[in-house]
């Protein structure tokens, strides 16, 4: 873990081990400050990269699902709420129009 003076705002790289779930009293070896630092749990790398990645694919998948819909109107499956909320922003999702154009698929 990372733990930052109180008074200098020096970094200091400590074992998680060495702090306590209950904390414990620290001196900055900078400016000899004291101060009770709690063990505060971080996440993992992992895991952030695990969640960066999960919301990264949501919204790509979303994008990709609003364009097919655009592009091949109803044709693809559209549940009601989203069919509703494509209308109501005036974009087209019958038949062929993409923008209010006919065009052949």
């Amino acid at each position: 873990m990372i733990i930052i003076c109180n008074k200098c705002e020096t970094k200091f790289k400590v074992l998680d081990n060495l702090i306590p779930p209950e904390g414990k009293m620290v001196q900055c070896s900078y400016c000899n400050a004291k101060w009770r630092q709690d063990n505060v749990a971080e996440l993992s790398t992992n895991l952030g990269l695990c969640v960066f990645w999960i919301i990264t694919l949501c919204i790509t998948f979303s994008i990709l699902y609003l364009g097919l819909i655009i592009v091949y109107g109803n044709t693809i499956p559209i549940p009601k709420f989203l069919s509703d909320l494509l209308i109501s922003f005036g974009i087209p999702i019958e038949g062929g129009n993409l923008f209010g154009r006919e065009f052949d698929r």
